[in-house]
C-alpha cells in the first residue's frame, strides 16, 4: 500500500483539465459528472509530484465519493508505483489502489471518502489529491507502456463512483492537459541538465563572436 500524507499543498505548474461522461449511478437520483485539474508541482532528477483537485459537475444531488486516478476497471496504467500518495481532509488513498506487477500491470491510485460526510457534492470543488512518482511528465501525460488486448490507454484515464468504490456504475473520464504540455517541459523533465548545458554554450558563442 501506498504511503499516505494528509493535506498536501503543492505549488502550481502545469495544469490538466478533465471532463466525464455520465453513466447512471444506481443509487443516486442526479446526473454524475466531473471535472479534474492535475498540476506538476515540485520535482527534482528521479522524483516528481502531481496535484490533483477534483469538482462535481453534476446536477443538484449528485456526489462523488472515490476518485480513482490511471485506471478503468480491471486495468491500471501508471508506469512505477507513487512513493507518497496525499489526500484531502475526509479522504484517504484507498485500500484497492494497485501496485505494479499485479493482475493489472501497471499502477492505479484509489482515492475515497472515509465516510458519506465527505462526499464531494454538486457544484463543489476538493483539492488535495496529490503522489510523487518516478514517472516524469512524458511518462504520466502518455500513453502507459502497459498493453490491453493491444492497445496502450491514456495514463491519465480516471474513473469516479457517486459512493464507495463499485457503489454504482461509475463513470470514465480522459484528462486533458491544459494548456498542452510544452516541448520544453517535456524536454526538461526528461533532460533539463542538458538542455541547460546548450544553452549556456550558445550564449558563450554568441558573446564570442559580438567580442
Amino acid at each position: 500500500m501506498f504511503s499516505t500524507l494528509k493535506n498536501s499543498i503543492l505549488p502550481a505548474g502545469v495544469a490538466l483539465a478533465a471532463t466525464v461522461a455520465f453513466v447512471g449511478p444506481a443509487n443516486v437520483d442526479a446526473a454524475e459528472t466531473a471535472s479534474a485539474t492535475i498540476t506538476l508541482g515540485s520535482h527534482s532528477a528521479g522524483s516528481y509530484t502531481y496535484d490533483l483537485s477534483l469538482t462535481n459537475t453534476g446536477t443538484s444531488g449528485s456526489t462523488i465519493g472515490t476518485f480513482w486516478f490511471s485506471w478503468v476497471p480491471g486495468q491500471s496504467y501508471l508506469a512505477s508505483n507513487p512513493t507518497v500518495v496525499s489526500a484531502p481532509t475526509g479522504w484517504e488513498n484507498g485500500p484497492d489502489s494497485q501496485s505494479v506487477g499485479g493482475a493489472e500491470q501497471g499502477a492505479s491510485i484509489e482515492w475515497q471518502a472515509t465516510s458519506s460526510a465527505g462526499y464531494l457534492d454538486a457544484g463543489k470543488i476538493l483539492s488535495g489529491f496529490s503522489f510523487t512518482t518516478p514517472d516524469a511528465p512524458a511518462s504520466v501525460f502518455g500513453n502507459s507502456m502497459y498493453s490491453f488486448n493491444g492497445i496502450h490507454p491514456s495514463v491519465l484515464t480516471a474513473f469516479v463512483y457517486a459512493g464507495a468504490p463499485f457503489s454504482d456504475a461509475g463513470a470514465k473520464f480522459q484528462v486533458q492537459p491544459v494548456p498542452e504540455p510544452t516541448p520544453a517541459l517535456l524536454l526538461g523533465a526528461m533532460g533539463g541538465a542538458a538542455l541547460l548545458i546548450l544553452r549556456r554554450r550558445q550564449t558563450a558563442t554568441m558573446k564570442n563572436i559580438s567580442a
